[in-house]
């Protein structure tokens, strides 16, 4: 599979896990769930892919939606409010 270059924030519990708000990573995943079990993998994020969302520019996608070259990636933990 060919190699891919994704743009990745984080937020709360995945910025304070991976160590930094933002990386540029080489990635080899084919849908947004194989990028996602990277990262859980690379960092040691606790939550499982049914607790997290993924969006795309300002897009929420599926997990199962395309890794494209280039792409702008958040992973989303669930938010409590009050």
């Amino acid at each position: 599979m060919k190699v891919k270059t994704v743009h990745l924030q984080y937020f709360a519990l995945f910025r304070e896990r991976a160590g930094r708000a933002a990386e540029t990573r080489q990635t080899r995943a084919g849908t947004l769930g194989e990028l996602y079990a990277e990262l859980r993998e690379a960092y040691g994020f606790p939550l499982g892919p049914e607790q997290v969302r993924a969006a795309v520019g300002e897009e929420y996608r599926d997990l199962e939606a395309a890794v494209e070259d280039g792409m702008q990636v958040v992973f989303l933990p669930p938010v409590a409010g009050g």
